[in-house]
C-alpha cells in the first residue's frame, strides 16, 4: 500500500479485494441484488467500511488506517511508479475469509457522504472478470498453490489483470527482488488448457433410435468432465469425441456431465464513487460448473402408395388404388397396425426413426392381384435431413382376360331335306367398349375361320358391339365383365342371313300394268355382276340361270335370294 505519512507500521488498505472462493459465503449487513438471472454476475451491497473491516482504525483526518496484526502477514511489497510511496502485498481477511487486492492504491475511508455505487465491476470489460476468475482459480485457490509465493503471484497478476500494469514484488526491504517467476509460469500454464465447458454443452440432439451420433469437442474440455449415466442412453469418450445413443423410446431426455474438479465462484468487493465508504461485493458464477447434453427422439411415418405394375399412377380398366389394406409389421413379424388406402395413398402413425418395418398388402384394391412380397422400410437417420415421412411403393398387377368370337353364319340350303348348314363367317367386326367410359378399347374382326380374340384386356365391364353387315342381322350389343384373371370369356355367335322370296312380273312400261303373258325369259345377275343360279327340284331337279314367266305373266324363283 502507498505510504503517505511515512509509518513503517501503518498504511492504507486497497479498496478492492477479491475473495477466495474455496471460503463461505461473506456476512453481508444490508443487501440489495442487482442481477439478471442468465447473468454470470451478482452485486450485494455488504455495508460501511467499518462494518466490513472492524479492524479498521480510525484517524482524525477520516482517513481510516488499520493495526498489521488484525490483517495477516505482510508478504512483499511493491513501489508505483510515478508516485511517492509504496503499496504491500499482505495476507488480507475478511472475516475469516481470504481475499485478494484488484486495484493499488485506493483507500479505505469512512464518514463524509453515503454513496452508492454498483458500476464499477460492470464497467470491467467480460474478458477482464473471465482472467480474474481464472486467475483466482488457479492461483492461490489451486490445490496445492496455498503457499506464500502464491499468495503473492495471485495478487500481483490480478493487479496486472485490472491495470495492465506489471508490480514487481520485493521483500519488505524495498530492494531485494520477490522472485515468483515459477509460480507465475505455473499459472499461466494452467490457463492456457482449455476452458469452460465443451462446445456441444446444453445443445439438443435429435437423433433417431439405436442410431450413434458422434459429436467432437472443438474446445478439447470434454476430458474434465464425467458423465451421469441415464436410463435409455448410451456414451462413451473417445479423446475429444463422445459418441451417444438412444436405446430405448423409455429414455431420460439428458445426461449430465459432472466436472472433475471443483467449482468456485469469484466474488469481487469494491467502494462507491472510488471511495471505501461503502462496500459492495460482485459475485461471478463459475463459468463452466456441469452441464447436461439433451436428446430428442425423432420420429417418422410411412406414406404408402398403390401403383399399377404397368401403368405407374394410372388405373386400367374399372380397377382402383381405393381400398387396398396393408400390415405394418416389425422385422419379428407382429402386426403393429393395419392401414386403408383412400385414393391411392395409406399413411402409418409415427415409428422411432431407426426402425426398420415391413408393409405387407393384406387386401388388393378392385381390380387387382395382391401382391404377396412385402417392401421393407429403413426409417434411416440422416441428421438434420432427416424426413418427417418415408415413403414406399407397392405395386399390383392388374386382373386381366380375353374375350373370343366364333362367327358362323347359314349356308345354303344342302342336301335331299333343303338343310340349313352353317359356315364360318369371316369379316365381320366387333367394338369392344369400356362400358364405363364409352370407349372403345379394342376393334375385333373375325378370320376365314370366323374367329376373333381380343388382347388381354384390364378389369372391368366391357360392351360387345357387332358392327352392320349387309344381308345379315346385326347382333344386340351385349356386356362381359372381365374379373378372373387370364380367362378367356368365349361367346359363340350365330346370325341368320336376311333372305327374301323373288317373284318377277311382266308389265306394261307406260301403264305399269301386268302383261299376262308366259315363256318369258329372264336373267338376274347379283351385286357383282354375275348371273344367280338357281336350282329346280320339281318336277325334275336340275340348275339355271333362265328363269321364265307362266300364265300370269310372273316367274317365282326357287329359292330365297340373300339381301346385300
Amino acid at each position: 500500500m502507498k505510504n503517505i505519512l511515512k509509518k513503517g507500521s501503518k498504511f492504507f488498505l486497497t479498496a478492492l479485494v477479491i475473495l477466495n472462493s474455496l471460503m463461505n459465503t461473506l456476512p453481508v449487513h444490508a443487501e440489495e441484488t442487482t442481477t439478471d438471472e442468465n447473468d454470470l454476475d451478482t452485486i450485494v451491497e455488504l455495508g460501511n467500511t467499518e462494518d466490513v473491516f472492524p479492524d479498521l482504525m480510525p484517524q482524525s483526518d477520516g482517513i481510516s488506517l488499520t493495526d498489521t496484526t488484525g490483517t495477516g502477514s505482510i508478504y512483499a511489497m511493491i513501489h508505483i511508479a510515478n508516485q511517492y510511496g509504496f503499496d504491500y502485498v499482505q495476507q488480507l481477511y475478511v472475516g475469516d475469509k481470504t481475499v485478494f487486492c484488484i486495484e493499488p492504491m485506493q483507500l479505505f475511508t469512512e464518514g463524509l457522504d453515503y454513496h452508492q455505487d454498483t458500476a464499477k465491476w460492470d464497467e470491467l470489460s467480460e474478458q477482464t472478470r473471465q482472467n480474474i476468475w481464472e486467475i483466482n482459480y488457479y492461483g492461490y485457490g489451486y490445490s496445492g498453490h496455498q503457499t506464500e509465493k502464491y499468495y503473492v503471484a495471485t495478487q500481483v497478476m490480478i493487479w496486472q489483470a485490472v491495470t495492465g500494469t506489471w508490480y514487481q514484488p520485493y521483500y519488505t526491504d524495498g530492494t531485494t527482488v520477490y522472485d515468483i517467476s515459477n509460480e507465475v509460469a505455473v499459472i499461466n500454464n494452467l490457463r492456457t488448457q482449455p476452458q469452460g465447458r465443451p462446445s456441444f454443452n446444453n445443445q439438443t440432439i435429435k437423433m433417431g433410435l439405436n442410431t450413434p451420433v458422434t459429436l467432437t469437442d472443438t474446445k478439447g474440455t470434454l476430458s474434465n468432465y464425467s458423465i451421469t449415466n441415464s436410463n435409455g442412453i448410451r456414451a462413451s469418450v473417445n479423446g475429444n469425441n463422445l459418441t451417444v445413443a438412444i436405446t430405448s423410446e423409455n429414455y431420460d431426455k439428458s445426461i449430465t456431465f459432472s466436472r472433475n474438479f471443483s467449482a468456485r465462484d469469484v466474488n469481487v468487493i469494491y467502494g462507491s464513487a472510488g471511495y471505501q465508504r461503502v462496500i459492495y461485493l460482485a459475485s461471478r458464477r463459475d463459468p463452466s460448473p456441469n452441464f447436461k447434453l439433451n436428446f430428442n427422439l425423432m420420429y417418422a411415418d410411412i406414406e404408402v402408395e398403390k401403383q399399377d405394375s404397368q401403368t405407374g399412377t394410372k388405373t386400367q380398366g374399372d380397377a382402383t388404388f381405393n381400398g387396398a389394406t396393408f400390415a405394418i409389421k416389425d422385422t419379428s413379424g407382429n402386426v403393429l397396425e393395419t392401414i386403408t388406402t383412400n385414393g391411392s395413398k395409406a399413411k402409418s402413425k409415427k415409428y422411432p426413426v431407426g426402425t426398420t418395418l415391413n408393409v405387407c398388402e393384406v387386401t388388393s384394391p378392385e381390380g387387382y392381384l395382391t401382391n404377396s412380397s412385402c417392401n421393407t422400410v429403413e426409417l434411416k437417420y440422416s441428421g438434420d435431413n432427416t424426413p418427417s415421412t418415408f415413403s414406399t411403393t407397392v405395386k399390383d398387377q392388374v386382373i386381366k382376360g380375353r374375350i373370343e368370337i366364333a362367327k358362323t353364319i347359314d349356308k345354303e340350303k344342302y342336301g335331299l331335306f333343303q338343310s340349313n348348314v352353317q359356315k364360318p363367317g369371316e369379316g365381320f367386326k366387333f367394338d369392344i367398349i369400356l362400358k364405363s367410359s364409352g370407349k372403345v378399347v379394342s376393334t375385333l374382326t373375325t378370320d376365314e375361320d370366323g374367329r376373333a380374340i381380343s388382347e388381354y384386356l384390364p378389369y372391368g365391364t366391357y360392351i360387345v358391339k357387332e358392327h352392320e353387315t349387309k344381308g345379315y342381322d346385326t347382333l344386340k350389343p351385349f356386356e362381359v365383365k372381365i374379373d378372373q384373371n387370364e380367362k378367356t370369356y368365349f361367346y359363340n355367335i350365330y346370325n341368320d342371313t336376311i333372305k327374301a322370296e323373288l317373284t318377277i312380273y311382266k308389265t306394261d312400261s307406260e301403264t305399269g300394268k301386268r302383261i299376262p303373258a308366259a315363256g318369258v325369259e329372264f336373267k338376274i345377275k347379283d351385286a357383282d355382276g354375275n348371273y344367280v343360279t338357281q336350282e329346280v327340284t320339281y318336277p325334275k331337279k336340275y340348275t339355271t340361270d333362265v328363269f321364265k314367266t307362266d300364265e300370269d305373266g310372273s316367274v317365282h324363283l326357287p329359292s330365297p335370294f340373300k339381301v346385300w
